[in-house]
């Protein structure tokens, strides 16, 4: 929005989305910040930004460092935008996100859908609380989604050699076409699966993952996560299966330089797991089950809890005790010991 100042220069004020107003209100807003312009006043001091403009901020700071920027970009133009786009900040009440919330169950969106929109909209209001732009995030006194608990899919042994026994039988028939298909990445997906159950890793964790980031050493190997959620590397040492999967995934065959362990792209992957799930019947399941998986049975098996939180990236073990494991006093203190069922 244009604004004409008293000394005849003319001063720019971004005010949001086009969309998000109509022409009245346009026309409204222009005339306050005209008159105050008028009377000499400060603009930009006296601006209270609306909900569009500083979640699109928002999304630019996410951006470079977000795991997921994809999910949430559509969060914030799909669904939080079309409710509190031409809002101002401070305009937005308690009442309002509760409403928000209701229209969306209306709408057949799975209380856990709205969940994660609503985690989304909460950090934005929490980001504007840091700006100064508010006092309070309204979406703290905000009505809990009813319905949305977390999911807590737990592979059993039987599970996991099942979907590793299926992983092999995708591999025998993608090689036995590969004449036809010479461009396809073969020889990957079930060490993959292995991988995720050994280390505990998140999926863009194991994509990012270069051969230069495994160490070997005289009691094993060690493997260094570089592109940590959090932002903070760290290291997870390895089992005796992982240094396996290592030297197997050397002979995959891939382009000139590309050092990373699975050559493959995030699309790729998403497409090989959907045919494995679904060829072994568990449509509930999700490759984050796998890191859950890890680090139950890491619990279970009796390894320190601080030990398996660091190995999952977590800072503490609140989240481990609250969405992960189930600590179980009973059993051995031996890393290897509990994945031996699925090497």
């Amino acid at each position: 929005m244009k604004i004409r100042l008293p000394n005849s220069r003319s001063k720019e004020i971004k005010i949001g989305l086009l969309s998000s107003f109509t022409w009245e209100q346009l026309d409204a807003r222009r005339r306050e910040y005209q008159g105050r312009a008028d009377r000499g006043e400060d603009i930009e001091d006296k601006v209270h930004p609306t909900f569009s403009l500083h979640a699109e901020a928002w999304l630019k700071q996410k951006k470079p460092t977000v795991k997921g920027y994809g999910t949430i970009k559509g969060h914030v133009y799909n669904h939080l935008l079309l409710a509190f786009g031409d809002k101002l900040l401070r305009d937005i009440k308690v009442i309002d996100v509760d409403r928000w919330a209701a229209s969306q169950r209306a709408l057949g969106f799975k209380p856990a859908t709205v969940n994660r929109q609503f985690s989304t909209l909460s950090s934005i209001l929490n980001n504007a609380v840091k700006a100064g732009h508010i006092a309070s995030n309204p979406a703290r006194l905000a009505d809990k989604i009813k319905g949305a608990t977390s999911r807590q899919v737990i592979l059993g042994a039987q599970q996991i050699a099942h979907v590793l026994m299926v992983a092999k039988e995708i591999e025998t028939e993608d090689n036995a076409i590969a004449d036809l298909m010479p461009f396809q990445k073969r020889g990957w997906l079930r060490d993959f699966i292995l991988w995720a159950l050994h280390s505990g890793m998140r999926r863009q964790e194991m994509l990012d993952l270069t051969f230069n980031d495994t160490i070997t050493h005289a009691s094993g190997m060690a493997v260094i996560v570089h592109t940590s959620k959090s932002g903070k590397s760290r290291t997870i040492p390895g089992t005796i299966e992982m240094c396996r999967i290592v030297e197997r995934l050397k002979a995959v065959e891939r382009i000139d330089g590309d050092i990373r362990l699975f050559p493959i792209s995030l699309t790729t992957l998403k497409r090989k797991l959907t045919t494995l799930w679904k060829r072994c019947g568990l449509g509930d399941v999700r490759l984050h089950d796998l890191r859950r998986t890890n680090a139950t049975r890491l619990v279970d098996a009796g390894v320190d809890m601080r030990t398996v939180a660091g190995r999952l990236g977590h800072s503490n073990t609140d989240m481990l005790m609250s969405t992960y494991a189930v600590y179980n006093p009973l059993g051995t203190t031996l890393l290897d010991s509990a994945f031996l069922s699925f090497s």
